[in-house]
């Protein structure tokens, strides 16, 4: 096997993470100025995103909506956007109020419904995946070379666009350069303008490296505050020399920081670094190595690659054994747009044809709507439909549906033919049905002579999508909200009353023009 644990890895590669992403889009949706009101998203009757408010509160993710509701009145639930009947009745509801503690109360009651109103309706999280297009736009501004995770989070390879801006501003680099020739205090004193260290150098570095991590937690900095300027959402980074280790440092100073962690630290990071805090070893490779006795990644690095492989198999020992020095060569693969768009409804053993229907024409609805995002803001194409069911006994299966013109992907085209493909299994093979799911892939670009049309649409939704932030985000806490809505309980508040929600004609009209684009 080769070594390499050894090679010098002169990188600057920064791991971006929105901090609780989910529940910043739904502040900023909401115009909540004040980031300390305990603000939790959920689906269905748990919860699936907490801001740290309402972590400090005891609420976890993954806790039951209706268990935090009750222990703690004052807790901002939103329930996530759904495709059905509900959403039409929600946004309704939301273009008719006019104030802060008007849209909280409509959210407070829905948040309700929603949870008892599964049936008939299908959660879907297109609207933190258009805050992420955003979000992604803005990274790409400073860099050419960005490998998206998930909807929150990025790997920048920052090397290149350090480079050039050393060679551009000598004067910064020279004046840290006095701090990365010397030893741990001086390091201390230079990296604590760009952010803080993960651990403290144990001896010299390269002074270039050091320059050059520097410059990328400079342009870090730079990227998050633009994403907190133009989104109203902040995130934290972890900067390094490579994936790994710029992933295990973006969380250590969490909410809206960053931490850098110089080739010279990284040997004292890793020795008292739980295993499974490596990613990609939380699961079965983590306790393996925490059962045969070696929990930390120092730990780790006593085994001898032949003791690994008798542990492991070759192709795991061989990444662990790097992996614990803090070694990997993996590079950044530039990639923004998703490979694949899918739209999934796990069901509890539904053994109607008739059911199934209604929820083919759910991921339908879905599907249109993200096939045209994805068009308008990537100018290219899908070319495959496929359909995958689940059975209790089989697992999931997935079948190729016939295309459709996906120049112009509307619902009814999707449901005719993922219909058809469904019905041609025959019910005796796919009931009874835990889970239907329609994906779309093999995308194609769009050549450019017919692409202009769609680059104007994309502009133009992006203008809709400033002025939806724009009327919300003016909205802040008035004092007689703070006063009631805050320190009240949930029935000292009730949702809009009738003479709010029917107001003149006139007044009616122009709210709802108004708030139909924030509830878009």
């Amino acid at each position: 096997m080769e070594d390499r644990s050894q090679t010098t890895d002169e990188r600057a590669v920064a791991h971006i993470d929105m901090d609780c992403f989910f529940a910043q889009v739904e502040r900023v949706r909401l115009g909540i100025e004040d980031r300390t009101v305990p603000i939790a998203v959920q689906q269905w009757n748990g919860l699936i995103a907490v801001n740290y408010a309402a972590r400090d509160l005891g609420i976890g993710r993954l806790s039951r909506a209706s268990d935090a509701r009750k222990a703690h009145p004052n807790l901002v639930l939103v329930h996530v956007r759904v495709v059905g009947p509900m959403q039409a009745e929600y946004d309704l509801a939301m273009s008719r109020t006019r104030t802060l503690a008007d849209r909280l109360a409509v959210e407070r009651h829905y948040s309700e419904l929603f949870e008892r109103g599964r049936h008939g309706n299908k959660s879907c999280l297109q609207r933190y995946r258009q805050k992420s297009v955003s979000v992604m736009r803005i990274m790409q501004r400073y860099c050419d070379q960005i490998e998206r995770a998930s909807v929150d989070e990025a790997y920048l390879d920052l090397t290149k666009a350090a480079r050039e801006r050393l060679e551009q501003t000598l004067p910064v680099a020279s004046a840290s350069a006095s701090v990365s020739t010397s030893a741990e205090h001086a390091l201390g004193d230079s990296w604590s303008s760009v952010g803080s260290l993960a651990a403290e150098a144990s001896s010299p570095n390269s002074s270039e490296h050091n320059r050059l991590l520097f410059i990328a937690a400079q342009i870090t900095n730079e990227i998050r505050a633009a994403i907190a300027a133009e989104t109203g959402c902040e995130a934290s980074a972890g900067i390094s020399n490579n994936k790994i280790l710029a992933k295990l440092c973006s969380p250590l100073n969490k909410p809206n920081g960053q931490s850098i962690l110089p080739l010279s630290a990284v040997s004292a990071f890793m020795q008292e670094l739980p295993i499974k805090k490596i990613p990609g070893y939380g699961a079965k490779l983590g306790e393996q190595l925490v059962q045969a006795g070696y929990g930390t990644a120092g730990e780790a690095q006593m085994l001898s690659y032949g003791a690994l492989v008798q542990l492991l198999e070759h192709r795991a020992a061989q990444s662990v054994y790097h992996n614990c020095r803090g070694v990997d060569l993996r590079p950044v693969k530039t990639r923004v747009r998703p490979k694949s768009l899918s739209s999934t409804k796990n069901l509890q053993g539904t053994r109607k044809m008739k059911d199934l229907e209604a929820t083919l024409h759910l991921l339908c609805d879905e599907m249109e709507e993200r096939l045209c995002d994805d068009k308008l803001e990537y100018d290219r194409v899908a070319t495959k439909l496929t359909l995958s069911y689940g059975t209790p006994a089989d697992g999931y299966r997935a079948r190729v549906c016939q295309p459709i013109d996906f120049h112009n992907p509307t619902a009814e085209a999707l449901f005719r033919n993922a219909y058809q493909t469904m019905t041609s299994l025959g019910s005796a093979s796919i009931l009874p049905c835990s889970g239907l799911s329609l994906s779309c892939g093999q995308f194609v670009d769009i050549p450019k002579e017919d692409s202009s049309l769609v680059a104007f649409f994309a502009r133009q939704r992006r203008q809709q999508e400033a002025q939806q932030q724009s009327p919300l985000a003016s909205f802040c806490f008035t004092s007689d909200y703070e006063a009631s809505s805050l320190t009240s309980s949930p029935s000292s508040t009730s949702i809009c009353s009738s003479s709010s929600l029917s107001s003149s004609s006139s007044s009616s009209s122009s709210s709802s023009s108004s708030s139909s684009s924030s509830s878009s």
